[in-house]
């Protein structure tokens, strides 16, 4: 997947390839939602597209698979006794 996928691309990378054609149509309507809620918007310097990486690390957090903080730091070794 490149840094700065075309928006087709990135509806293929989420719903699939054969959602394409029906999703693409409604693509700006669900952007406009989750933009709201963080999604990355799109990038003029880098032909108006969106930062991959970015909108992947969104949507795992959007659905509980990742830290919005970034993880936790070590508080040191573990005690197990």
């Amino acid at each position: 997947m490149p840094l700065y996928p075309s928006e087709a691309r990135i509806v293929a990378e989420i719903y699939g390839s054969d959602a394409v054609p029906e999703m693409t149509r409604e693509w700006d309507g669900v952007t406009a939602v989750l933009e709201r809620g963080g999604l990355p918007k799109r990038d003029p310097l880098f032909g108006n597209r969106r930062y991959w990486p970015a909108v992947a690390a969104r949507l795992r957090r959007r659905n509980g698979l990742a830290s919005p903080s970034g993880g936790f730091a070590p508080d040191g070794e573990e005690d197990w006794t």
